[in-house]
């Protein structure tokens, strides 16, 4: 009876196990086959009727779990404009040092106005993700900010359960290697599916792995950049040249046409006061002619 009772029990596990319903189903017809060669008689309907009247009461479920720690992944980006790249790039060393952490692939540039500008990554102490931040602005001006959060709790611990599931298959599944009524056709079966059990636990706990570094240490993207000079801006220094005459060119026909339009809007003003001025000339000269003395003969 215990081997038609193991037999059965393998037939649920391999079945359960396996992804593909045609390679389960012939399982089945194996382990089935295996079964009737056991030769072991059923347990009488009455027997199990009689045992089910005295099988003890089903106990209630367990109190629910408290909620579970949050799994966050978090990351940042940040672009920083700074007066030298290569002052910045040591204060970040012993900055890094101080907060526990590591720098990785650090790239540097220079352009043809010897600008310069670097990029690296920083890993540091997921809890110090925020003082790491704080301290890469106080070297410059930031120009640009990015925080990312990933919240990868119910993906985490369904591979979790995952791996224990398949690890008690594994268990069960090597049990059933020592069987000393297992024909060479049934170990070579057993073998294969040990073998793709661990398969599949080995890439679920590679993934566990993966996320807890990353949970662990958080990764900032640090890009430094110095002030682009105006040539630059301008499209070169003989470029900025020819725009400034240009630009004085025009600021000087604007400046003559200011004074035109200025004058056309005096000028009937101007005629207007002109007549009265010039009337009041001329008699102010002839009062004084006439008030002058007469020459001596």
């Amino acid at each position: 009876m215990n081997r038609k009772l193991g037999a059965f029990s393998l037939a649920a596990v391999m079945a359960g196990g396996c992804s593909n319903p045609d390679l389960a189903s012939v399982r089945r017809d194996k382990v089935a086959a295996m079964a009737s060669h056991a030769g072991e008689a059923m347990i009488p309907e009455s027997r199990v009727a009689d045992a089910s009247l005295h099988a003890p009461a089903a106990q209630p479920e367990p109190p629910a779990q408290p909620q579970r720690d949050r799994k966050l992944i978090r990351n940042g980006e940040i672009t920083l404009e700074v007066k030298s790249v290569e002052s910045a790039l040591a204060g970040l060393a012993e900055t890094v040092r101080t907060i526990g952490g590591q720098s990785t692939n650090q790239i540097e540039r220079q352009n043809q106005y010897g600008v310069r500008t670097a990029s690296l990554t920083w890993l540091v102490p997921a809890a110090r993700l925020d003082a790491a931040i704080a301290a890469i602005r106080a070297l410059g001006q930031p120009k640009e900010l990015s925080l990312k959060t990933e919240d990868v709790t119910t993906s985490y611990f369904d591979v979790t359960v995952r791996i224990d599931t398949q690890k008690q298959l594994e268990r069960q599944l090597v049990a059933l290697l020592g069987r000393a009524s297992n024909r060479l056709s049934d170990l070579l079966e057993i073998e294969r599916e040990v073998a793709r059990v661990r398969e599949e636990i080995d890439r679920l706990e590679g993934r566990v792995r993966l996320w807890d570094s990353q949970l662990a240490m958080s990764s900032v993207v640090i890009t430094l950049t110095e002030p682009t000079p105006i040539a630059a801006r301008t499209g070169g220094p003989l470029t900025t040249l020819i725009r400034s005459f240009g630009a004085a060119g025009e600021n000087f026909v604007l400046t003559l046409a200011a004074l035109v339009a200025a004058a056309g809007s005096a000028l009937p003003v101007m005629l207007l006061l002109a007549g009265p001025v010039w009337l009041a000339v001329r008699a102010w000269r002839r009062h004084r002619a006439a008030a002058a003395p007469a020459p001596a003969q």
